[in-house]
Formats: structure tokens, sequence, C-alpha cells
């Protein structure tokens, strides 16, 4: 661990990530574990003070959330248009749409939600 992150987004997920997975695991093994894990140093290190981490990893789940929220709203929308269009019998977009959603659906299967 280190004092090479100047702010908190600047660590990488990865990092993040596997720190995380040690303070479980130090949960898991005691208090003598968790007591040493879970200290505070100066000056901080981003990528390894557990209160640190824990901030960063909440504020990176929240901004995945409101992305997956717009990932859904221009699903919606673009089904909704391609249905209009199918409806009126004007299907000189649907194509566009219809890659819209196509291009949507494959990024939320990649970034698995």
């Amino acid at each position: 661990m280190s004092t090479k992150y100047k702010k908190p987004e600047d660590v990488p997920t990865e990092i993040l990530c596997k720190r995380l997975e040690e303070l479980v695991q130090a949960v898991t093994e005691g208090t003598i574990k968790t007591n040493r894990e879970f200290t505070m140093r100066v000056p901080a290190e981003l990528d390894r003070d557990a209160d640190l981490v824990l901030l960063e990893v909440s504020k990176r789940l929240k901004q995945f959330d409101k992305i997956k929220d717009r990932f859904d709203i221009i699903r919606q929308d673009a089904e909704s248009e391609v249905r209009k269009m199918q409806r009126s019998g004007d299907t000189r977009g649907e194509n566009f749409y219809q890659g819209i959603v196509s291009g949507v659906n494959k990024a939320c299967i990649e970034l698995g939600i």
C-alpha cells in the first residue's frame, strides 16, 4: 500500500477490490486481525485505509447504479420508439433504434448489469 494516489478516485477499482477482499478476510479472522487491518495511517493511504477504501467503493457502487439506471431508460425509450414505428408502419428508423437497443443490451451484459 502506498501514498502514490492523491485522490480517492485515482485508485484503480482493481486495487480497491483487492483491498476490500483483504478487509473481508480480516473480519472473518477475528479481532486481532481486524484491529490491525482497520487502522488509519498518517499520511492517509487511499489504497489501504479501510475507511477511505470503503467510502470510495460505496461512491463507485452508487455511480454504477446511476449508469445502470440510465442504460435502462435508454433501452426503454428505444424499445418504445421501435414499437411506435411498427404500429405506424413507418419503419425507416426501426433499424437505428433496434441498433441502440442491441448496443445497450450488449453493454449491460459486458458490465454484468
